[in-house]
């Protein structure tokens, strides 16, 4: 498998989950991992019990995520056409129609459906890289996406091809090189396979971006914000059924371990 970086095939193998690009240092998850059935992998399950205990609980949490984010993208660009890829249950979309003509793709088309119906807002199911536009975007924007994709350069790629020019792309994602990463290892919480497939450095992210035509205008380590539930899940790997009894309360953190990400596009 050829790096998404760098484009070579060599790999040394980082553990029992990753290997590492020998050329640049990408990090990847073993090929195996990018064989599974991502229809599967992406069915209602992954929103209950799977990367989430319960994705419709983090609401409150996640919208508080969204507003901060939304205050960056619209210092860069505060009107105009955005696309949301990833967008889920469609949160992220209710905070920025206010200012923007908004657009959605989540990659399970029943769910799509849902929430465009929910919401009564555009969203388009199916995978992003194969999906069809008719318009381009001043923003799009992706919250931890990046990291799920079989092919990150083909993600960007396309997501240069539709953004305008002097448009800007935002990505949230974890950061492999950061201390807590380091420390942990492969018992970084984010290191999930099958779901998480990539694991960008901001070197190696800066690269693919500059390589797709962008330009980086900045890289933060940001506050979110997380249930206690979702912490407890993710973070002790408890038993769902032990789930319920922890309080239903959001809580604001920051382990330095997630990036986020502003490019414009380069004439």
């Amino acid at each position: 498998m050829l790096c998404a970086i760098c484009q070579q095939n060599r790999w040394r193998t980082n553990g029992v989950l990753t290997d590492k690009c020998c050329s640049c240092g990408f990090v990847k998850a073993k090929d195996q991992y990018f064989l599974g059935d991502f229809n599967k992998i992406y069915s209602d399950q992954y929103y209950q019990l799977g990367d989430y205990y319960d994705y419709r609980n983090e609401e409150q949490a996640l919208k508080r995520n969204f507003r901060n984010r939304l205050n960056k993208v619209r210092s860069y660009k505060n009107s105009g056409n955005l696309l949301d890829i990833g967008c889920g249950y469609g949160f992220f979309l209710e905070e920025a129609k206010t200012y923007y003509n908004v657009l959605g793709v989540e990659r399970n088309p029943e769910l799509a459906e849902k929430i465009s119906g929910r919401l009564n807002l555009p969203v388009k199911g199916g995978d992003f890289s194969k999906t069809f536009f008719d318009k381009k975007f001043d923003v799009i924007t992706a919250f931890d996406v990046v990291e799920h994709v079989p092919d990150p350069r083909i993600f960007v790629q396309k997501c240069r091809q539709i953004n305008n020019d002097g448009g800007m792309l935002f990505l949230e994602t974890g950061d492999i090189n950061s201390v807590l990463a380091t420390i942990q290892k492969e018992s970084w919480r984010l290191v999930n396979p099958p779901e998480h497939l990539n694991y960008f450095s901001v070197k190696t992210l800066t690269t693919l971006l500059e390589k797709s035509g962008y330009e980086v205008i900045f890289v933060e380590r940001v506050n979110f914000w997380r249930s206690l539930r979702q912490i407890v899940f993710r973070g002790l790997h408890l038993s769902a059924k032990i789930i319920p009894y922890v309080p239903n309360v959001t809580i604001p953190l920051n382990t330095l371990d997630i990036i986020f990400v502003g490019a414009r596009t380069k004439n």
